[in-house]
């Protein structure tokens, strides 16, 4: 559970996107200013894997406590992560790969959640999206961050 002064959000999602643009095509205050000119208050996801300066980074978002713009339905009680490049194509990169799954793994060890229920792709809601893309790993992912984290 997150509580930032009166407001509390019980996590039970981490949802993973894909910024379906190629890597090096955006940075990330990029897309948190087009999230911005839609007239939302900050990026619609809480964290992101971009890469940026020629490496792989994971970049902060709104914070955690603050109610995502993500996935229509279910932002009240998630965190979303956003991965830049389109994984409906393309490969994600080990190095990319490895970041997702330590800041999974972070979130999951410090909420007490069970990685194999709440990691979920944003095309695994009932939403119509192919997003992360058919090419996320997400059964990798999942397996990945339960084998180094003991919760929920």
């Amino acid at each position: 559970m997150l509580v930032s002064g009166k407001e509390f959000r019980r996590i039970d999602l981490i949802v993973i996107h894909h910024t379906a643009s190629n890597e090096k095509t955006h940075t990330w205050e990029e897309i948190r200013q087009w999230h911005l000119n839609k007239g939302w208050r900050d990026i619609g996801y809480h964290y992101g894997v971009v890469f940026d300066d020629g490496e792989w980074k994971v970049k902060a978002g709104r914070d955690e406590t603050t109610i995502g713009a993500h996935a229509k339905g279910f932002d009240m009680n998630s965190i979303g992560i956003a991965v830049e490049g389109n994984y409906e194509t393309d490969d994600l990169p080990e190095e990319a790969f490895t970041l997702l799954r330590a800041l999974c793994a972070n979130i999951c060890a410090r909420m007490n959640l069970n990685a194999k229920k709440v990691i979920k792709g944003h095309r695994e809601l009932p939403y119509p999206t192919a997003c992360p893309g058919k090419n996320m790993p997400l059964d990798r992912l999942r397996d990945a961050v339960a084998g180094t984290v003991i919760a929920g």
